[in-house]
């Protein structure tokens, strides 16, 4: 599921969705259920999505795919697809460290990003 799902129980502070039923906010049209994820940053078998931005504090947390001309794909829990343009290259350009092969931190920071701003309410809503 998206970035909102929580390992190991109930997120206290954003909803997490197990079921259909829980599509309540922002609702399954507005909340994205699996994206294309930059195969640079794939460690498991989900993406990770900040459901919280504010001006000068966004940030991702795995990278979405820039692959399909600085776009990505995304599904939705009501099943409809969309191919979404990025506007800003720092959503799916992923800095390497010295191994070559892992990203510098599991929390990259980049404020003011305005994929930040688009995927935070489609990625959850608060409790």
């Amino acid at each position: 599921m998206s970035g909102a799902s929580y390992v190991g129980g109930v997120n206290p502070t954003w909803l997490t969705y197990g079921k259909m039923t829980s599509f309540t906010k922002p609702g399954p049209a507005n909340t994205w259920v699996t994206m294309d994820e930059n195969p640079r940053t794939i460690n498991d078998g989900s993406i990770a999505i900040s459901a919280a931005a504010s001006s000068g504090a966004t940030y991702l947390i795995d990278y979405p795919t820039g692959l399909h001309g600085g776009a990505g794909t995304m599904a939705f829990a009501d099943g409809h697809i969309i191919v979404h343009k990025w506007q800003d290259p720092r959503t799916y350009t992923v800095t390497i460290n010295g191994h070559g092969n892992t990203i510098q931190s599991s929390t990259h920071v980049f404020p003011d990003d305005a994929d930040c701003f688009y995927l935070a309410p489609i990625t959850s809503a608060l409790r």
